[in-house]
């Protein structure tokens, strides 16, 4: 007989916790995915990655984009796998048909800032325009930023929380 889901969920986790490898599990849409991923964090190890690689949410037709969160967490995962040698990504079957973008299209957008590092912030401000985000007043959502002198507010795609960079002339403090 076929295992329920919370069974299937347990004995995934514990093959999971027993090996040192990086496991795919295809469901069959996405709400199997969202019950597959909530059931496994309940059995597995802390110290484990799930991963979860969201639906588009969209049909091909429709004139506008997925939501930005649906992007942040599509990022945020396909960043994360290149790093991680042991967990679980979980991908609905119908998603797994869509083309990825190039690993070196997602790091070529990608800028690590550091303390002290100088960037010039008219420049930054142009490449965050360039690659779509949207200049506010007040940042809430993934893909906004916003400029008070010398202080950047930017809510960058695949992160939780936006951020804070103080400048002082064209150092990060």
């Amino acid at each position: 007989p076929a295992l329920s889901s919370t069974a299937f969920a347990a004995a995934l986790a514990e093959t999971i916790s027993k090996h040192d490898q990086f496991v795919v599990a295809f469901t069959k849409d996405t709400e199997s995915a969202l019950q597959l991923e909530n059931e496994i964090r309940f059995f597995a190890p802390t110290d484990i990655d799930i991963l979860a690689l969201p639906d588009w949410e969209t049909l091909p037709y429709d004139l506008f984009s997925p939501h930005q969160d649906i992007i942040s967490q599509r990022i945020r995962t396909l960043s994360t796998i290149k790093h991680t040698d042991r967990g679980l990504l979980i991908i609905p079957i119908s998603t797994a048909l869509h083309l990825l973008p190039p690993q070196n299209h997602l790091h070529g957008f990608s800028l690590l800032l550091k303390v002290g590092q100088r960037l010039k912030l008219d420049t930054y401000k142009l490449q965050m325009e360039s690659a779509g985000y949207r200049h506010t007043d007040t940042v809430f959502e993934h893909g906004e930023y916003s400029q008070r002198g010398s202080i950047l507010d930017v809510f960058p795609m695949g992160s939780d929380n936006p951020y804070r960079i103080e400048f002082f002339d064209d150092e990060i403090e």
